[in-house]
C-alpha cells in the first residue's frame, strides 16, 4: 500500500493547500465548489495541478481554458484542408451527373439549366457547411476527423445558429477582403501566436474557441 503524504503534501491529483483549482472554461465553478449550473456539451475538471513532491503549477490567468482542452494549430490546419475536400466532394456530387445529363441532351436550353443547377447547388453547399454542422453539431466534418469542436468560451457549450452563422461570416468577409489585402491571412494565422486561447479573428468576433473534444 502507498504511504500517505507528509503533512503539508497533497495527495496524488489534488492541489497543494490554498491552491486554488484550475477552471478548464471561465464560466465554470472550481472543481469541488457548490455546481449552480450544469452546461450541456462541457466538458469536465483538469486532473493534477501540482503533484506531491513537485512545485504547484501556477493558476490560469482570467478567461483562459486549460492549455490541455485547446486545438492544436495544426489539426485546425489538416480540419481545414479536410473540409475544403468534403465541401468540394459535396459539390461534385450533384455537379457530375448534372454535367453528364446536359451533355448527353446536347440542347443549349438543358446546359443552361443544369449550369443553373450547378451553380446553385454549388452556392448553396458553401454557404451552409460549416455555419449549419458547427450550429447542430458543434464541428464540422474535416473537426470531427481531427477531434476538434467549437465551443463557446464562456462555458464550453455549441455555439448555436446565430454564432455559428457570425463565425461564417466574419470568416468570409475577411477571406473576401484577402483578395484585397493578407486580411483573410492574418485572420486564419491569428491562433498561432494568440494567447491564452488561440483564437482566429473570427473566434474572437463571437467569443467561440476551437477546443478538442475527448481530453
Amino acid at each position: 500500500m502507498g504511504q500517505p503524504p507528509y503533512p503539508g503534501q497533497a495527495y496524488p491529483g489534488q492541489p497543494y493547500p490554498g491552491q486554488p483549482y484550475p477552471q478548464r472554461f471561465p464560466g465554470q465553478q472550481p472543481h469541488g465548489a457548490p455546481q449552480p449550473y450544469s452546461y450541456p456539451g462541457a466538458y469536465g475538471y483538469p486532473g493534477a495541478y501540482g503533484y506531491a513532491g513537485y512545485p504547484p503549477l501556477e493558476p490560469l490567468p482570467p478567461g483562459a481554458i486549460d492549455p490541455a482542452l485547446l486545438g492544436n494549430q495544426g489539426m485546425r490546419l489538416l480540419a481545414r484542408v479536410l473540409d475544403a475536400f468534403f465541401l468540394m466532394l459535396s459539390i461534385m456530387i450533384v455537379a457530375i451527373p448534372v454535367a453528364i445529363w446536359a451533355e448527353s441532351t446536347n440542347s443549349n436550353e438543358v446546359e443552361t439549366a443544369s449550369a443553373w443547377i450547378a451553380g446553385s447547388w454549388a452556392v448553396l453547399v458553401f454557404l451552409l457547411y460549416e455555419p449549419l454542422t458547427t450550429a447542430l453539431l458543434g464541428w464540422t466534418p474535416g473537426k470531427r476527423v481531427c477531434n476538434l469542436r467549437v465551443a463557446q468560451l464562456e462555458d464550453g457549450g455549441k455555439l448555436g445558429m446565430g454564432r455559428s452563422w457570425g463565425r461564417f461570416g466574419v470568416s468570409l468577409g475577411m477571406n473576401l477582403a484577402g483578395s484585397l489585402c493578407m486580411v483573410g491571412m492574418l485572420d486564419s494565422l491569428w491562433c498561432c501566436w494568440d494567447k491564452p486561447n488561440r483564437q482566429c479573428l473570427h473566434d474572437k468576433a463571437v467569443r467561440s474557441v476551437v477546443v478538442k473534444i475527448n481530453v
